[in-house]
């Protein structure tokens, strides 16, 4: 009886290891995306941070004392060169430049007397009907009058100057932005600014390089730095790409010993006014171009512990994890230098399931432009 149960239990175990089996055999291989290595020509890039600053900023300050009696402008608004901004009361100037009329016509009419009197008696003096004596006080009253005359249209000059600031014009067409003076405040010159004038049109953008960028980009020879306008991008904060491209003007005369850099300045055009003082930027130049660059997509990448893998698929669809060699990073790919061969497939999807040695069920990703023979199959 006990022989007949043993027997029983053995058949019920080799009916479930053959369920087993079956079961485990009927799993289908996992589904992975792959995309192929593939060769071609890579332009690469340095990277460096960049803020914007304005071509040129010019703070208004008043050159008269005076109250505020107009603003003529919109805070933040786009202004002309010759805009009128600010009134300031002109009620004393125009007395000042009345004031300053009334004195060169009194000078010019003592020195009209003065000519007259020298003209009088100078034939007077040659008959000497006159003594020499009131001749020559006559004709020194004469160049006394003509500098009186001289020194009343300098003060009317200035008068008319003095009156001529009470209108505060934009001195350059750029936005002008906030400001803190309103109608009736007092100003002075030596008070607070009224406002400030950027013109962002071209613009420039700094950014530092260390010696070793500078002499590999050859941008310490000035000759280099003319030839470069088509090699200055940017990347804006939103990452996108800005459309216009700049060039190299400036490249400070020393290194910073505090930062071990050069400060470099890019000059972009800036016809819609999209970038602004203030803003960052990623500046890229091209560093140089490599030729049959093996490139993978970033998301083939694995990255453990500081060393880079990816996941190979082989002619059987089965997973081979590969040390690999990277170089620059471009765009969204990795240059590979070492580990992997053009036209291998690698897993791009699915990287965190696969592991070596598993069948897998490969499916070409979208955007792969190559495709090997064992794609086909």
């Amino acid at each position: 009886m006990v022989g007949f149960f043993n027997s029983v239990l053995l058949l019920i175990g080799i009916a479930l290891l053959a369920a087993c089996d079956k079961e485990t055999k009927a799993i289908p291989p996992m589904p992975v995306t792959f995309a192929v290595a593939e060769t071609r020509d890579v332009p690469v890039y340095r990277e460096y941070p960049a803020q914007f600053e304005a071509t040129k900023e010019i703070i208004i300050r008043p050159q008269v004392t005076g109250l505020i009696v107009a603003k003529r402008f919109a805070d933040g608004s786009i202004v002309q060169a010759g805009q009128a901004l600010f009134e300031i009361d002109p009620r004393d100037y125009r007395t000042g430049v009345a004031a300053a009329q009334g004195q060169l016509a009194a000078a010019q009419a003592n020195a009209a007397r003065a000519a007259e009197d020298v003209a009088r008696y100078e034939p007077l003096v040659r008959a000497d009907a006159v003594s020499r004596q009131v001749y020559d006080t006559a004709v020194q009253a004469a160049k006394a009058g003509d500098a009186q005359v001289k020194a009343a249209r300098a003060g009317l000059d200035q008068a008319e100057l003095a009156l001529s600031y009470t209108t505060v014009r934009a001195p350059m067409y750029g936005q002008i932005g906030s400001s803190g003076i309103n109608i009736g405040s007092l100003v002075s010159p030596n008070g607070p600014e009224l406002a400030r004038v950027s013109n962002w049109d071209p613009i420039y953008a700094y950014f530092s390089a260390s010696e070793q960028d500078l002499l590999a980009f050859g941008l310490l020879d000035e000759q280099t730095r003319k030839t470069a306008k088509e090699n200055i991008e940017l990347t804006l904060a939103d990452d996108s790409v800005y459309p216009l491209k700049g060039s190299i003007d400036f490249v400070d005369r020393a290194l910073d010993p505090t930062t071990g850099s050069f400060r470099i300045r890019v000059v972009m055009p800036n016809p819609k006014h999209i970038l602004r003082p203030g803003m960052y930027a990623r500046v890229h130049i091209l560093f140089e171009t490599k030729t049959n660059a093996l490139i993978v997509p970033d998301k083939a990448i694995i990255d453990r512990l500081g060393s880079k893998f990816v996941l190979v698929i082989d002619q059987d669809n089965k997973i081979e994890e590969r040390l690999i060699k990277t170089g620059p990073h471009v765009g969204a790919d990795w240059i590979v230098l070492s580990g992997l061969q053009a036209g291998e497939r690698v897993v791009v999807e699915g990287t965190q399931k696969a592991v070596s040695g598993t069948l897998v069920a490969p499916e070409r990703a979208k955007d792969s432009k190559t495709a090997t023979a064992s794609d086909k199959s």
